[in-house]
């Protein structure tokens, strides 16, 4: 949670503005990767991560990975007010997102399956992803 942090850490906002973002996304792959070591669990990444060639890879090849595909203008309704997605104070939050959706659905597309969540509820999306992970 990024309102619970630990003594002189930093929220991603913070380190995108003091660091900039290749430093965070230096952090990300270290962390990501010793994360994907662990057996027996489940890792939530944020949408830019896979786009790491590296962190992809070690995706593909040691773990199940589920594209959660939303529609864009969902997408924005549910970030439109979010101070926690620094890709998008830069602009209209719209337009970055389909710019985001174009350059990144084609690698999203790698993930082991794809999974249509625009109209599903939170506990539909999980059941999904439960039922994937059964096959």
């Amino acid at each position: 949670d990024t309102n619970i942090r630990k003594k002189n850490s930093m929220t991603i906002i913070e380190i995108f503005e003091k660091k900039g973002e290749n430093f965070f996304r230096r952090e990300e792959e270290k962390e990501v990767l010793k994360s994907l070591k662990i057996n027996n669990c489940v890792i939530a990444l944020g949408g830019g991560a896979f786009m790491n060639e590296i962190i992809r890879k070690d995706i593909l090849k040691n773990a199940i990975s589920v594209w959660l595909d939303v529609d864009v203008n969902i997408l924005n309704k549910r970030v439109k007010w979010s101070q926690k997605r620094p890709l998008l104070k830069k602009g209209n939050s719209k337009k970055i997102l389909e710019k985001l959706y174009e350059e990144r659905k084609e690698f999203y597309k790698q993930a082991n399956y794809k999974i249509k969540c625009s109209k599903l509820s939170k506990h539909d999306a999980v059941k999904k992803i439960i039922d994937s992970y059964a096959k």
